[in-house]
């Protein structure tokens, strides 16, 4: 409303005249704006982000309680207001943040990028959203821009990314491929290597059904009744299946998971790894194939065979061992071969503690008593044996010794047989030295006949009548030569039980090379006479003296002789030589 006085010309009062409008749609007008501006400087004051209003010319206009603050954290002195970038910041960073702002404006676009900063003395990383503000005729008159700090989400997702990088990295060392399951709409997502693994092309998603459908039968329920446990059990999935793959192939795969929950305990899903096991379970197989031929070829051995740990505990033994020993590994759980006190006493330790240090070798054989280690154990009636023990250890890869093998053999009855061989020889010792000395007690008075019949022989062979008598001179001469032969077998008699005994006896004396030569001559003449041999006999001219037993030494070249006749071709040649060396 409005109001002014009419007045006469004498200048007095008149009246007035009075004007009213109706401003109710200017007063809501204005209160409108109002509340906005209250809302808009609550919104700048309370708002986390950064924000502000500048002018065309870069002048700010408007900022939020936090660009404040920022600016103040920054070392910014003063108001901002009214202020450009250039006029407090690093020149680099304001004509970077000015060609943002002119960028904005030319286009009339707002436009959003994350834009990075050091800021309040640290490196800051923000979402900022430019935007032109127009006036009512559409021209861009100022720039507004809200900055949300999002460094730590970009840190937080810096993290997750090198976490994701190493789980990559772990995931390909170890030939794992990842998978992922939603329940809510039953699709399996498979990893690059988890796809290979399964045999399908990577990328295209299948159901958790048609998973399971490649599956071998007979590992299919097992399956899922894995995941159905371990999804209502909140535990691990893990299992083990052989898998069909589409070109026909089968492969033995691992599979760990576990599964999600919502808020309210419901399973979202699960996540998990594979692992191709092919090669592990051939192994494992081939592994158990091999055990079985060992197993199966120690129970067919006919020697016995015991394992044990490498602290000296027994850990299997073959049926060979049980009945020889009347017993089983599982009844003697206590026993321990390295504090075996028989063994201690036989003196065998030492050596066995070699074996299990990793020295393969031969024990002596013993005479091994089991009532005397275990008594009362053997179901045996004889449990006393002679046993010969071959041990050697089993290594570890890295060269620990892993077990110790004990193959003994039951030599009872053989060492029984040696000792009666044994006692047999040497009853024949006995007899024979025994026969010798009777059969020498009646040599010697005939021998002495003899001699006494040659002194009686008057010379030249004559009787007492003084008639010749040859034929009597030459059976003289008959039954000595076969009384001193018969006397030399007596004497080997007696040499063959010396030297069974260990007791062969050398009568030694002072004898002249050539004689004994001449002897083996006498012994060895006939047999090279009939093969028409050759002979030749170098000795030395001066003669050889030789502490020896003339009888001996006269065998040893005799018996060369002989050999050379035996083994020369008829009519050859045979040279027995011997000379004076040092001296």
């Amino acid at each position: 409303a409005s109001a002014r006085p009419l007045l006469l010309p004498d200048g007095a009062v008149r009246g007035a005249v009075a004007t009213l409008r109706d401003v109710t749609e200017r007063r809501r007008a204005e209160r409108a704006a109002h509340e906005a501006e209250m809302r808009l400087a609550a919104f700048f004051e309370h708002s986390p982000a950064v924000m502000f209003l500048k002018d065309t010319d870069g002048r700010y206009l408007l900022i939020s309680r936090r660009c404040a603050e920022l600016a103040e954290a920054s070392g910014v002195v003063g108001p901002i207001i009214g202020r450009t970038d250039a006029e407090f910041l690093p020149p680099a960073l304001a004509q970077a943040f000015r060609r943002d702002d002119l960028a904005v404006m030319e286009s009339g676009r707002a436009r959003t990028y994350e834009e990075s900063a050091l800021l309040g003395g640290k490196q800051r990383t923000g979402l900022a959203t430019k935007f032109p503000l127009r006036d009512a005729s559409g021209q861009v008159y100022a720039v507004g821009a809200i900055n949300l700090d999002i460094t730590d989400r970009v840190r937080t997702e810096e993290a997750l990314k090198a976490t994701a990088e190493r789980l990559n990295l772990a995931l390909a060392a170890t030939d794992l491929g990842d998978w992922a399951w939603d329940a809510a709409s039953d699709v399996v997502m498979l990893s690059p290597r988890a796809a290979d693994i399964f045999g399908i092309p990577p990328g295209p998603r299948m159901t958790w059904t048609a998973m399971l459908g490649l599956l071998h039968g007979e590992d299919r329920e097992r399956a899922r009744l894995g995941v159905e446990r371990a999804v209502a059990q909140h535990s691990r999935y893990d299992m083990e299946y052989r898998l069909n793959r589409p070109d026909g192939t089968q492969v033995w795969v691992s599979a760990l998971g576990r599964a999600r929950y919502g808020s309210d305990g419901r399973p979202l899903g699960m996540f998990g790894v594979v692992q191709d096991i092919t090669a592990r379970k051939q192994l494992e197989a081939a592994l158990r194939e091999s055990e079985a031929r060992f197993r199966s070829l120690m129970e067919q051995a006919p020697f016995c065979i015991q394992i044990f740990a490498p602290d000296g505990r027994p850990l299997a033994g073959n049926r060979a061992w049980e009945e020889l020993w009347g017993l089983t590994v599982e009844q003697v759980p206590d026993y321990n071969v390295l504090s075996d006190p028989q063994l201690e006493t036989r003196g065998v330790l030492p050596a066995l503690r070699r074996a299990f240090a990793g020295e393969t070798l031969e024990l002596p054989p013993m005479l091994y008593d089991l009532d005397q280690s275990l008594p009362g154990r053997s179901r045996h009636p004889s449990p006393r044996r002679w046993i010969a023990v071959v041990a050697y250890p089993l290594r570890h890869p890295d060269g620990r010794v892993r077990e110790v093998v004990l193959v003994h053999q039951d030599i009872t009855e053989r060492q029984r047989a040696e000792d009666a061989l044994r006692e047999a020889d040497r009853r024949k010792n006995e007899f024979l030295a025994t026969l010798a000395h009777e059969l020498r007690n009646p040599l010697a008075p005939i021998r002495n006949a003899v001699e006494i019949l040659k002194l009686a022989e008057p010379a030249g062979g004559a009787s007492p009548e003084g008639a010749a008598t040859p034929t009597r001179q030459a059976a003289l001469d008959v039954i000595d030569r076969q009384l001193r032969h018969t006397v030399r077998l007596v004497d080997d008699l007696l040499d063959v039980s010396r030297i069974t005994r260990g007791r062969l006896e050398l009568r030694r004396e002072r004898v002249e090379l050539a004689a004994i030569v001449e002897q083996a001559l006498e012994t060895s003449r006939p047999h090279i006479e009939r093969a028409r041999h050759q002979l030749t006999v170098s000795l030395p001219p001066q003669p050889i003296w030789l502490s020896a037993d003339p009888v001996r030494l006269a065998q040893v070249f005799s018996n060369l002789l002989n050999n050379a006749s035996k083994y020369t071709e008829r009519g050859g040649r045979i040279a027995l030589s011997a000379e004076l060396a040092g001296g």
